[in-house]
């Protein structure tokens, strides 16, 4: 029945206070009536109804389960997503107690089969602004084998990119070697770094001395080792003979101070 009997439970077990003076097994009586739910991707909570089942075998006496309940079944109902093995059954990220919600920020599922959260989820949680190494493993630049991410401030298919920035100690646009770790590209950051004087691409060969070229250390020195940058101005021994050069004698020998 419905499980209404008060000292009987669904396998036709009495209460001890009772016992089985008058046919009925005596026991505790722990077999329930329950609602039963399908449990397809195994993280306890239920889908699809299944309807209500008596816990134990009323042939056994509330000693075998019932073996019409199958494993897959969960007396708990209200999983958001039945295909998704999500331990906390919840999309509301919170830091201490829902760290990574059911769903990734494009929606897709953020744990695997086994209920472990995946490294490749599209989270932009993981692209934490000022980080020696690039953590954001699935932003742009590497989508992964499912060709979606989403950008570090959680756009899903978004553009907003995760980059190392370098000192650009002379302003040429190149940087050198002295990084700034990886920050995300929003407006605000771009502000900043542009004020500081960093940029996202390295290989100054040397960040003393503006030069476009950089195709070697000395494209933008005179022969006296000075920086000149765009300029043909400086000292070259062919234009110091008259000794016009400041650093370099007739003879083309640059000055010791310079």
């Amino acid at each position: 029945d419905g499980g209404s009997c008060p000292l009987m439970d669904c396998a036709g077990t009495c209460s001890n206070s009772v016992g089985n003076t008058y046919g009925a097994n005596s026991g505790n009586g722990t077999a329930e009536y329950r609602e039963y739910f399908l449990n397809v991707d195994g993280d306890a909570f239920g889908g699809e109804f299944q309807g209500w089942h008596c816990s134990m075998d009323v042939s056994s006496g509330s000693t075998v389960a019932n073996p019409t309940v199958l494993s897959t079944w969960t007396t708990t109902p209200g999983d958001i997503d039945d295909s998704c093995n999500c331990p906390s059954n919840s999309d509301v990220y919170n830091a201490s107690t829902n760290p990574i919600p059911c769903h990734d920020d494009c929606g897709l599922c953020s744990y695997d089969n086994s209920g472990n959260a995946l490294s490749t989820r599209n989270d932009f949680r993981l692209c934490t602004d000022n980080s020696s190494s690039d953590n954001c493993n699935d932003d742009s630049s590497n989508p992964g084998s499912d060709g979606v991410w989403s950008d570090c401030t959680g756009q899903c298919m978004g553009s907003r990119a995760y980059m190392e920035h370098f000192t650009d100690g002379d302003g040429d646009g190149i940087g050198g070697s002295t990084s700034q770790k990886y920050h995300c590209r929003t407006d605000a950051k771009v502000a900043s770094a542009t004020s500081s004087g960093w940029v996202t691409n390295t290989g100054d060969l040397d960040d003393t001395c503006a030069c476009s070229t950089n195709a070697s250390a000395n494209d933008c020195k005179d022969e006296c080792g000075i920086c000149i940058g765009a300029s043909n101005y400086g000292n070259f021994k062919t234009s110091c003979a008259n000794g016009s050069c400041p650093l370099m004698d007739c003879a083309g020998a640059c000055s010791n101070t310079g």
